[in-house]
């Protein structure tokens, strides 16, 4: 992926250059007035293959922050929950088990809570 996007940044380069020569080639050969709207063509050009070549930058940013980013595929590879999770849960799992043992509904998710005393 990174082989194809170095790539790209060199067409991209190349495509500048080759343009901004040809700007210089027209302010050159011109004979009292350049040829301005030919000049501002490819001047324009110049600009979107400047910000294509901004974009694959920023892009390839992009990737590389988030190939860094830690990805947990295990549990324990996963890091302990803050203090307030861990209360959170706590409260959660012993209002449940209070629940089971006093022969109450227990939803199977939290948004059934709501529906289970409109039955």
């Amino acid at each position: 992926m990174t082989d194809s996007n170095s790539k790209n940044i060199a067409h991209i380069d190349s495509a500048i250059v080759c343009l901004l020569d040809q700007l210089g080639q027209l302010a050159g050969e011109a004979e009292g007035d350049p040829p301005t709207d030919r000049m501002d063509k490819i001047a324009k050009s110049i600009s979107v293959h400047i910000k294509a070549h901004a974009d694959i930058v920023e892009h390839n940013r992009k990737l590389s922050k988030q190939a860094q980013q830690v990805k947990y595929t295990r549990y324990e590879d996963m890091p302990p929950p803050s203090p307030e999770d861990r209360e959170r849960f706590k409260a959660r799992f012993l209002d449940l088990i209070d629940k089971l043992q006093s022969g109450q509904h227990v939803p199977d998710h939290p948004e059934e809570t709501f529906n289970a005393g409109n039955n």
